[in-house]
């Protein structure tokens, strides 16, 4: 993805562990999560223990629903949510080559913004701003009024 202009990314991030039953195809179950009904949607799933990941489709307090086969949560598996804005807008990893996802064989828990981990989808054009909220959901009004005060400031 090229920018003509300067880039915004919005990063929520939150991390818990899957407190139900083993073997679960598509719900992962968190019972210490306190998530906003379908706030995470948009957002991509990473289960750490065993490198799968996928589009989250629906949420709940606690319990996150995703796209994509071959889900396996087992109980007290790792996992960490990620929501991604550029320029105010909600962008899944990868549906517009700008940002990575994590490998099926990839379990830790990194994540690169303007590049993929093997370096070889670099993103061109400049990053100005990169805000990272660590266990904070930002509404969409709201990552929408970070944004236009940031464009504002970059007439």
């Amino acid at each position: 993805m090229t920018f003509n202009e300067w880039t915004h990314i919005v990063v929520c991030v939150s991390s818990g562990k899957h407190t139900g039953a083993a073997d679960q195809a598509t719900v992962l179950t968190d019972s210490g999560a306190s998530y906003d009904a379908l706030e995470l949607i948009g957002g991509w799933l990473h289960n750490t223990s065993n490198g799968e990941y996928g589009a989250i489709t629906d949420n709940a307090a606690g319990t996150i629903t995703c796209s994509g086969g071959g889900f396996d949560h087992d109980n007290n598996d790792n996992y960490n949510v990620v929501k991604i804005y550029i320029n105010g807008t909600a962008d899944l990893p990868d549906t517009n080559d700008d940002s990575g996802t994590p490998t099926s064989a990839d379990n830790e828990p990194k994540y690169y913004i303007g590049v993929d981990d093997s370096g070889d989808r670099q993103f061109i054009g400049e990053v100005d701003d990169v805000l990272v909220y660590d266990d904070k959901w930002l509404t969409e009004a709201e990552v929408n009024r970070i944004y236009k005060a940031g464009k504002r400031s970059h007439r």
